[in-house]
């Protein structure tokens, strides 16, 4: 009897692995041993390489999309203190696997970016979605009065994307979820009007 092979299995483990290992360091050999699923199999879901990359990253990007709008929109909070509590949390998730993981976002970014037209797209697209959700937030305090109307909503939410990018990627090089914990810190102090 023929195995049936599951492409949600495969784009799970597939994460993992760029999660831990990157996409260049990561072969298809790599993805065929973890999933236990023979050449063929992988060939009938993904075209190539490239297009698993580009899935794996896209339904990655639609998950940290839908975790970021199940915190930002939570009305029983306030928005500040939704916004700052999305980033507490990544924050405590960093935290709690020592620093050794970064973001597949953040990652893949300055992986692939310059290399894959289509991973790149993938790429724009979840962090202009999220970059999106923390916007509506940002609009939804300054129109409380909570954050400060200094900038515009969504240049304010891309500084705030920008800025914690950069802390994950200074922290995946000190091996610390410090620089996130500075980026916190600092931003909230700086946005808070109250």
């Amino acid at each position: 009897m023929n195995k049936k092979y599951q492409k949600e299995d495969i784009l799970q483990k597939g994460e993992t692995l760029l999660i831990q290992q990157g996409y260049h360091s990561t072969g298809i050999n790599d993805v065929l041993e973890a999933c236990g699923i023979p050449k063929g199999s992988f060939y009938n879901f993904f075209e190539n390489k490239e297009d698993f990359g580009a899935q794996v990253i896209g339904r990655y990007g639609k998950k940290h999309a839908a975790h970021a709008r199940a915190v930002l929109s939570d009305g029983t909070h306030t928005p500040i203190a939704r916004l700052r509590h999305f980033y507490e949390l990544a924050y405590e998730s960093h935290a709690a696997k020592e620093s050794r993981q970064g973001c597949l976002l953040s990652n893949s970014t300055t992986e692939l970016s310059s290399e894959s037209e289509r991973c790149r797209e993938v790429i724009v697209q979840a962090r202009e979605e999220t970059i999106q959700l923390i916007a509506d937030c940002i609009a939804e305090g300054q129109a409380a009065g909570e954050i400060t109307t200094m900038y515009d909503a969504q240049k304010l939410a891309q500084y705030l994307f920008f800025s914690y990018d950069g802390a994950l990627v200074a922290m995946q090089a000190t091996k610390s979820p410090e620089p996130i914990r500075v980026f916190i810190d600092i931003t909230f102090a700086m946005i808070t009007t109250k």
